[in-house]
């Protein structure tokens, strides 16, 4: 009877930590999304932040990530460690292209450039954005969402 009595209130284990790749964690955010509820999106995972919760993940991966990542919660792209700064970048600029188009019903490109690169300064000085990405994003024909490469 104690032998039972211990096992019961022992503490929950850790999860181990575990080696993942990005496509670990895609399939795995896939699968915790599947077992949501229908009003309910995949960026419960995200903090403020753009880090991904990776504990919520634990049962999908066998374990917790030593790495961290990062999704975007406009685009819900993943990214790791070394590119953490691209979906914050992405969520910024997504919604403030999203609020130009519906103002002006016209997409914020940079004059002739074909890649539909997005125009930084055109939406700063009309105050659909705050802040200048050090980098490049394009708008893309699949319903006008950014990427970071073209």
């Amino acid at each position: 009877m104690t032998k039972f009595f211990h096992k019961k209130n022992r503490p929950n284990q850790e999860p181990a930590r575990i080696q993942t790749t990005l496509k670990d964690i895609e399939r795995a955010v896939h699968e915790f999304e599947l077992n949501l509820p229908k009003q309910v999106k995949r960026t419960v995972l995200v903090d403020k932040n753009n880090r991904i919760d990776a504990t919520k993940l634990a049962p999908y991966l066998g374990g917790i990530p030593t790495e961290e990542y990062y999704m975007s919660t406009q685009t819900y792209e993943i990214f790791q460690e070394q590119d953490r700064l691209i979906p914050h970048y992405l969520d910024i600029v997504q919604a403030a292209v999203d609020d130009y188009v519906d103002d002006n019903n016209k997409l914020p490109l940079m004059p002739g450039c074909v890649e539909g690169r997005v125009h930084y300064d055109l939406l700063m000085q009309q105050y659909y954005l705050k802040e200048k990405p050090p980098f490049p994003l394009f708008i893309t024909d699949d319903e006008y969402m950014l990427t970071h490469h073209i």
